[in-house]
């Protein structure tokens, strides 16, 4: 097997946004293909890595990224451990996987998790020019490149002028090999109602975040703003959960019989197995929302807006997921209701067929 040094210069352990599962989930897979050696920063959680060789180098100063002096720690690990090929998360530390590249002659991946400069100027940051240019630059040094959608991929060979050959689509997963069963799934919507009071008649609605990030906020506040209200008016078999860290205080005013919000859930896994719709309201932050995923992997039915959906081709989750164009409210709220047709469907088996991160490691280790 391949040895594969892994740069993942924040903290993602214990992975418990979709952000830091991402990079866990991956190689906790991959270790399974290849010889996974990973530093990270200091700030790590490394009491269950689960098989992954993690060793915290990085300081958690934001002057890491500029610290060329990492080269010399990374250069004696490589030398010891024989290492193939460098992977480096997301762009950031390009310029020192570079250096790595050119002197100690290894095949040097980016695993791109989004497109950075869509989603700063999506975010109105003035210098997102810049970091277009640094990171146009990054891919095309670099020997190969992974991008979490085909978007993401498409954009980078128009506009980084990368070649198709040295790209691929490594997207997010989920470790659910298969749907459930419908009569375990209704028993975890059952066991869901009866852990919230909420009566058996009544839908579950989902909506699950990291707060505290623009995009995710954004959708919060339109959720509990525009969509609940008028979703109600027409419909008022609904309760909606609300789930994440971080909610910002005065959404707690919205809170109502019909609006639950519950802040961090310690078995977010049971949550989503008892949904049964989830929500994403999110129209910008780039790259794939990984909680839409993880849904339709637990056997919920599913609304979005179009931009909220890139990366999950719509034929993979057929009828269990429901696109409508971004900050639609009327048309949101009307898929809403249609999607309580879908609730006793299963999530088609090649949307797992794809999605398996067992199945996208193997792929993976094809390009290492």
């Amino acid at each position: 097997m391949k040895n594969v040094l892994v740069i993942a210069p924040y903290k993602f352990l214990p992975a418990k946004s979709g952000g830091q599962k991402a990079i866990f989930l991956f190689y906790k897979y991959l270790a399974k293909e290849a010889n996974i050696f990973c530093v990270t920063t200091k700030n790590n959680d490394l009491s269950d890595t689960q098989g992954i060789n993690v060793s915290a180098v990085f300081s958690n100063s934001s002057l890491r990224y500029a610290n060329l002096f990492y080269f010399f720690n990374l250069k004696k690990i490589i030398a010891k451990n024989n290492i193939d090929t460098i992977i480096i998360e997301h762009p950031y530390m390009g310029m020192l996987g570079i250096l790595l590249k050119v002197f100690c002659k290894k095949k040097l991946i980016i695993h791109s998790h989004n497109i950075e400069t869509l989603r700063f100027r999506g975010l109105k940051k003035w210098w997102w020019r810049l970091l277009f240019l640094y990171e146009k630059n990054v891919h095309r040094t670099a020997d190969f490149s992974f991008f979490i959608t085909a978007e993401d991929k498409h954009y980078a060979i128009h506009h980084f002028h990368l070649k198709e050959a040295k790209t691929a689509v490594i997207t997010y997963g989920t470790e659910i090999e298969k749907a459930f069963s419908l009569e375990e799934k209704n028993e975890a919507v059952f066991a869901l109602k009866s852990q919230y009071q909420i009566a058996p008649e009544q839908t579950v609605l989902l909506f699950n975040g990291v707060f505290g990030y623009t995009p995710n906020d954004n959708a919060l506040y339109l959720l509990v703003q525009k969509i609940m209200p008028a979703l109600l008016t027409k419909d008022k078999n609904f309760v909606l959960l609300i789930c994440g860290k971080n909610i910002p205080e005065e959404i707690k005013a919205y809170g109502s019989a019909q609006v639950l919000i519950k802040g961090f859930v310690d078995d977010i896994d049971a949550v989503f197995k008892g949904a049964e719709i989830f929500l994403n309201p999110i129209w910008t932050g780039g790259g794939i929302k990984t909680k839409l995923v993880e849904a339709l992997s637990f056997g919920a039915s599913a609304v979005s807006f179009k931009s909220g959906a890139i990366g999950i081709p719509a034929q993979l989750a057929a009828d269990k997921l429901k696109i409508v164009e971004d900050e639609d409210i009327a048309q949101f709220v009307q898929a809403i209701i249609a999607q309580k047709n879908t609730i006793q469907l299963s999530t088609p088996e090649r949307f797992y067929s794809h999605f398996y991160w067992e199945s996208i490691a193997k792929k993976a280790a094809t390009f290492l």
